[in-house]
């Protein structure tokens, strides 16, 4: 039951409320949480701490952005990898690299 409290809170605050901190009173400054992953047998796997954020990444070295490859689940993956979290609105985290 606490579980999924936890889920339905944390998908309202990032789908919803995180969007609308931009402009409320003027905007307000919010950080979206760093992603968490590894490369574990030559797959990407990764999570982040409120569900409803979307996770996109590059390995070829360049920064993620919104138009970058949207990760699903767990991927074949080689070399350095690149992620962000991005909120509805666009807004992203700082940069996770993982080798």
């Amino acid at each position: 039951m606490i579980n999924s409290r936890w889920n339905t809170f944390a998908n309202t605050l990032a789908q919803k409320e995180l969007q609308r901190l931009s402009y409320l009173n003027g905007g307000y400054n919010y950080r979206i949480p760093l992603p968490g992953a590894i490369i574990e047998n030559g797959k990407l796997i990764a999570n982040i701490e409120f569900p409803g954020l979307e996770l996109r990444y590059t390995t070829d070295g360049s920064e993620p952005n919104v138009n970058s490859i949207k990760y699903d689940g767990p991927v074949d993956v080689s070399g350095q990898v690149r992620m962000k979290a991005f909120d509805a609105s666009g807004k992203s985290s700082r940069t996770s690299i993982i080798n």
